[in-house]
């Protein structure tokens, strides 16, 4: 079969295991360049060729990370993205197996190969080599993001290296796609952009305004105990994923999303790769619990712990058993994780029983803590966290009263943006206005432009008692604290 048709044939599951066999052809491709390497001089473009071996590799892993999103997210996005692969994919090929044609073509040195290869290929289609994987990178990362659902892609920009994909196609002399791309993906896209998303499907898409960073030497790693263990993604059709998360440079990959049966319970996958296999194991967000990874600071540690532990109860040892342990580059990465995992479990329906513990991240010391009012008149309970070694500092709100007391509704982090004379302002003896407070928000009923004067604007935080407004003043902006006094 013709390498350029070779994926006309490919659809749905066939398509997404084109990715990882690409995967591999890239890295056979990259060694094979890099061989080149050792045999070209500085006048033959070996910098060229150098570049080139690097923009491979980038693209071997582009693929492999593109095809576990495409795994993960394969319900109700990963079918939008098909018709996509299905233009690119049959384009790599073709130009992969070019290359390793003029690399065996022992007429010539290794230097005269490379020269042969550079010129015409990039006369066929009019772009360098360099260029063109440039290209496919930048269209795989486009797709990486329109499945992650990043508000920062463009989709515009998809659209327009689907284009260049398609004049490259022509150049290298491949037949269309065998459907319009129109008739595939233009409704999904549209609908897929505009529909309402899950408060945790929006937590890890925003960006961090700080980076506080964590000290430790330990790394994430799975038990080999499992509730069921498989060698494929255990997410069911029809399920609706909340996040996934990377950990050891993608060796392991955390994903969270809720069952498509009556119970809707929020379940984790872990999907490990080891000696060369990946396993997959699951469980229930009801049967877990996230703290941080040993004691906590407060129990006399002498460093920030930079990781979560993840037990479940094991009823053949009748006691709770270690997971999966989760590392962490910084602070606030860590607090957002704890915190999501904390939430599903105490919204899920019925509410599981959760002990004090699962309700305060150890490292964390409460500076301050006061009842606010809501837009709606709702008391809330509105506390200044501190991480005791590195200094960070966090607002939380969380639920006052009531069935789910104490579950957080949003978390903001006190960056040094924050720590300007100006940020905060107290507008009068029960009202404080916040600038340049970017919030996480837990809950799909929190409406957060009702607290803004001004779209994107400053945040409006109203306290129950004078009291604690005064101490929160005090707290967190003692300029402001010291005008008042002199006012009065």
């Amino acid at each position: 079969m013709e390498p350029a048709t070779e994926y006309n044939k490919y659809h749905d599951v066939r398509l997404i295991f084109g990715c990882h066999i690409e995967n591999m052809h890239c890295i056979t491709v990259a060694s094979m360049l890099n061989n080149l390497a050792e045999h070209v001089d500085l006048k033959d473009g070996v910098m060229y060729l150098r570049a080139l071996v690097d923009l491979v590799n980038q693209t071997a892993s582009l693929l492999y990370r593109l095809g576990e999103y495409v795994w993960t997210y394969r319900v109700h996005r990963g079918p939008q993205i098909l018709p996509y692969l299905q233009i690119f994919l049959p384009s790599l090929r073709k130009t992969l197996v070019d290359i390793g044609d003029f690399y065996r073509d022992s007429r010539y040195t290794k230097s005269k190969r490379w020269r042969c290869m550079y010129h015409h290929m990039t006369e066929d289609v009019h772009m360098s080599l360099p260029r063109r994987f440039e290209l496919y990178n930048n269209f795989l990362g486009a797709l990486s993001e329109f499945l992650l659902q990043h508000i920062s892609l463009e989709l515009s920009r998809l659209e327009s290296l689907k284009e260049c994909i398609l004049t490259l196609r022509k150049g290298q002399k491949i037949d269309p796609p065998l459907e319009p791309m129109d008739e595939l993906a233009g409704p999904g896209i549209a609908q897929r952009w505009g529909g309402d998303l899950h408060w945790a499907e929006k937590i890890f898409t925003m960006s961090l305004h700080s980076r506080t960073p964590l000290k430790g030497s330990m790394t994430s790693w799975v038990s080999d105990i499992s509730s069921s263990s498989s060698k494929l993604p255990l997410i069911s059709m029809g399920s609706k994923v909340l996040f996934r998360r990377e950990f050891n440079a993608g060796r392991l990959i955390l994903t969270a999303h809720i069952e498509n049966n009556s119970k809707q319970l929020p379940v984790f996958t872990c999907r490990n790769y080891k000696n060369g296999q990946a396993i997959s194991s699951v469980r229930s967000l009801h049967d877990v619990n996230v703290q941080r990874h040993g004691k906590g600071i407060r129990h006399g540690l002498t460093q920030p712990l930079n990781s979560l532990c993840v037990r479940y109860f094991s009823r053949s040892r009748r006691r709770l058993d270690t997971w999966m342990i989760l590392t962490f580059d910084n602070w606030e990465e860590l607090v957002l994780m704890w915190t999501t995992c904390h939430v599903l479990k105490c919204l899920s329906n019925p509410k599981p029983r959760m002990t004090m513990e699962e309700f305060q991240l150890d490292g964390e010391e409460e500076l301050f803590q006061g009842v606010i009012i809501d837009a709606n008149g709702v008391y809330r309970s509105l506390c200044v966290l501190e991480e005791t070694k590195t200094g960070g500092r966090r607002l939380y709100c969380a639920v006052y009263e009531g069935p789910q007391i104490r579950c957080t509704i949003w978390t903001a982090f006190i960056t040094h943006v924050c720590r300007s004379p100006t940020w905060l302002e107290q507008r009068s003896d029960r009202r404080v206005y916040l600038k340049d407070l970017q919030l996480y928000v837990f809950s799909n009923d929190f409406d957060e432009q009702a607290y803004r004067r001004t779209p994107g604007g400053v945040f409006q935080v109203d306290f129950r008692s004078e009291d604690a407004c005064k101490h929160f003043v005090a707290l967190l902006a003692p300029q402001q604290d010291a005008k008042m006094l002199g006012a009065s």
